[in-house]
């Protein structure tokens, strides 16, 4: 088992496709997306959440912040959210047929 860093972005679910874009370009070549109902200002939104899990990799941890910017620039929201928090992880790997 390793510790490593999960920073999970959280935002309007609009513009996908730039924000795909936008995490290619900052080197981000793993990450998941998650669709959820958020509500901001007591408003119901379509939110998404951008998880990214970090070995502590240098271009993540110094660029995670211009990633959440850009994101907040494209989507043209006053705030996006940032939650950062350590895990564990543990891969399982192997032949699909090892039993």
């Amino acid at each position: 088992m390793e510790t490593q860093t999960v920073y999970d972005i959280y935002t309007e679910d609009k513009n996908r496709e730039d924000i795909i874009d936008i995490l290619i370009y900052y080197g981000i070549d793993n990450f998941t997306l998650i669709r959820a109902e958020g509500f901001y200002d007591y408003q119901q939104e379509k939110s998404l959440i951008i998880r990214i899990i970090s070995s502590g990799e240098e271009y993540i941890c110094g660029n995670i912040a211009n990633i959440c910017k850009k994101i907040r620039q494209n989507n043209e929201q006053e705030q996006v959210l940032l939650v950062t928090y350590p895990c564990t992880i543990e891969l399982f790997e192997g032949d699909h047929n090892d039993g």
